[in-house]
């Protein structure tokens, strides 16, 4: 554990994304004083532009920026139910530096 905690408005955004499907998809990181970790991008709605699977990807994954996304999945099953599921993607690049690799990952059982 790094004692880096979740700020107070990233888990009431997740609980609010969770129990009322207020948002399609947030990214956290560890603020710049590596004191914290806040929401740095977040999409509402359920349809179009860049809230699809392929957007919340492009905006998690960026080059040396290691971060943490949730995303809000939906997908129709064979029988014609839908299947939901929350999705947490942890994002640590190799080019992003060992201090930035250490943080990341002693801060991960955190956020989950």
């Amino acid at each position: 554990m790094s004692g880096i905690k979740v700020h107070k408005d990233a888990v009431a955004t997740f609980e609010k994304m969770k129990k009322k499907k207020t948002h399609r998809f947030i990214k956290l990181q560890i603020n710049k004083k590596k004191t914290k970790v806040v929401i740095t991008d977040e999409k509402t709605g359920v349809k179009g532009g860049d809230e699809t699977w392929e957007g919340f990807i492009k905006t998690v994954a960026v080059e040396k920026t290691p971060a943490w996304g949730v995303f809000d999945y939906e997908a129709k099953k064979s029988d014609g139910s839908k299947l939901i599921k929350m999705v947490l993607a942890s994002w640590c690049p190799d080019g992003c530096g060992v201090m930035a690799k250490m943080l990341h990952g002693s801060t991960t059982n955190t956020v989950k």
